[in-house]
C-alpha cells in the first residue's frame, strides 16, 4: 500500500513539474521590442508594436481578452490605426456581418480566399491602463496548422491574431509591459511581455538615479558626478585622465565604532554568563 501511494505521489510530481505551455490554449509572442523615449507612442519603423496569438483551439464566439499595461498607457487616437483591417481593408464587423449565423463563412471569404492568416479583432478602450480585445471565433480544427488558403479555408497558412497595441511611454523609464487576461477564454493568460525599453530623452534613466544623493559634488581639484545608482553607485571624476570608479552605498559600508561596541557587549555576556550561569539573560 505505502508503494502505491509513493507511485502515486510521485506521478502527481511529476505532471506539476511539466511546462504550462504543455496545456496552452495558445502560443503568445511580441513582434518587436520598441526602443522609445518618454511620452513616445510605441512604435518600430512607424508601425506599433504587436502581441501576436497563435490559438492552439476553438476560439468561441462573444470571445474576448484583457491587455494590461505596466509602465505604458493606452491612447484613444490610436485605436483607428491599430484596427484590424482585412485584405481590402475590412474591418471586424464587415467580415463578422457576411454571415452572423456562420461567422466562418466571413473567415474563408475575406482571409482564406485572399490567402491571408491574420484573424479579425476589435479593440475596446476600458481605460489608461486596461483594454479589451475581442476575438473572431475560429474552429479548432482550423488552428496549429499550415491551412491551404482559398474560398474553403478559414486562412492560408497558420491562423494568427497580430494586435497592434495602441500605447504611449509614460513619463517612468524602464521596461512598458503588457499582461494577457484570459478572461475565461482557451487563450493562454498570465503572462507578461516586454514590449518597449524607455528611456529619457538624454538616454539616461532617471529611475536609477539615488533620490537621496546630490546631483555633483565639488572639490578643490575635481568634480564628481553621480551617474546612477542600484546596488552600487558608478562615480566618474573629472580628472585629466578620469577613470570610473565603483564605490558601495553608504548603507553598505562597515561601520567600525558599531562592530567595537557589539564585540564588547558579547564579550561582555560571556563573562557574566560564566560568573553567573543561573542566569540566562540580562
Amino acid at each position: 500500500m505505502k508503494k502505491k501511494i509513493a507511485l502515486l505521489l510521485a506521478a502527481a510530481m511529476t505532471v506539476s513539474m511539466l511546462p504550462m505551455s504543455a496545456m496552452a490554449g495558445s502560443t503568445n509572442t511580441i513582434s518587436v521590442t520598441a526602443n522609445v523615449k518618454t511620452n513616445e507612442a510605441v512604435k518600430v519603423n512607424g508601425a506599433f508594436t504587436q502581441l501576436q496569438i497563435k490559438p492552439l483551439d476553438t476560439i468561441a464566439s462573444n470571445s474576448s481578452i484583457v491587455l494590461d499595461l505596466e509602465n505604458g498607457e493606452y491612447n484613444e487616437d490610436y485605436f483607428k490605426e491599430c484596427a484590424y483591417k482585412a485584405h481590402d481593408g475590412e474591418s471586424y464587423d464587415t467580415v463578422y456581418n457576411y454571415n452572423v449565423n456562420d461567422p466562418e463563412a466571413g473567415l474563408k471569404a475575406y482571409v482564406g480566399a485572399k490567402n491571408e492568416r491574420e484573424l479579425p479583432y476589435k479593440l475596446k478602450y476600458i481605460n489608461k491602463t486596461s483594454m479589451e480585445v475581442q476575438l473572431y471565433p475560429i474552429d479548432a480544427k482550423w488552428v496549429n496548422q499550415n491551412n491551404a488558403g482559398g474560398a474553403n479555408e478559414a486562412t492560408k497558412g497558420t491562423p494568427v491574431y497580430q494586435i497592434s497595441l495602441p500605447v504611449d511611454a509614460t513619463d517612468d523609464e524602464g521596461d512598458v509591459k503588457v499582461t494577457v487576461d484570459a478572461n475565461s477564454t482557451t487563450v493562454t493568460g498570465g503572462g507578461s511581455y516586454t514590449i518597449a525599453k524607455v528611456t529619457s530623452g538624454s538616454g539616461s534613466t532617471t529611475s536609477s538615479v539615488v533620490s537621496s544623493a546630490a546631483s555633483s559634488v565639488s572639490s578643490a581639484d575635481s568634480s564628481v558626478v553621480v551617474s546612477s545608482a542600484s546596488d552600487k553607485v558608478s562615480v566618474s571624476a573629472a580628472l585629466s585622465d578620469p577613470q570610473p570608479l565603483t564605490v558601495p552605498r553608504a548603507s553598505t559600508i562597515p561601520i567600525s565604532h558599531t562592530n567595537f561596541l557589539f564585540f564588547i557587549f558579547l564579550f561582555s555576556f560571556s563573562i557574566c554568563r560564566k560568573f553567573h550561569p543561573e542566569q540566562n539573560a540580562f
